[in-house]
């Protein structure tokens, strides 16, 4: 009986673990794609930020804009600078999925 079922539980682990092996290799090609993005997009969005912030600051320096408008480009700015950083972290995310799941498959 013990035998039966520890060979019930190998199976199934067997099938589970042919399951996840696309899930995992679907989890490897997201992971690449959002690093890639976030490496080729963060040179773009923080110069384009940056120019959005400092255009902020100098158009209400030199009284352009009154200040709400200032804090709304820095506020825009700011979001651009930091769109990368949030690729990076779901590429984070990705990872420490696919990570577990590769754990759980070879225990």
């Amino acid at each position: 009986m013990h035998l039966i079922i520890k060979g019930l539980k190998f199976m199934v682990s067997l099938v589970l673990r042919i399951i996840l092996l696309p899930v995992i290799l679907a989890l490897t090609i997201v992971q690449g794609i959002c690093l890639v993005a976030a490496h080729f997009s963060s040179l773009f969005f923080d110069l384009a930020g940056g120019v959005i912030i400092v255009t902020g600051i100098l158009s209400y320096y030199f009284q352009l804009e009154p200040i709400s408008e200032m804090w709304r480009m820095i506020a825009i700015g700011t979001g651009l600078c930091i769109l990368p950083m949030l690729v990076q972290e779901l590429a984070v995310w990705v990872t420490l999925i696919k990570t577990s799941l590769m754990v759980r498959m070879l225990t």
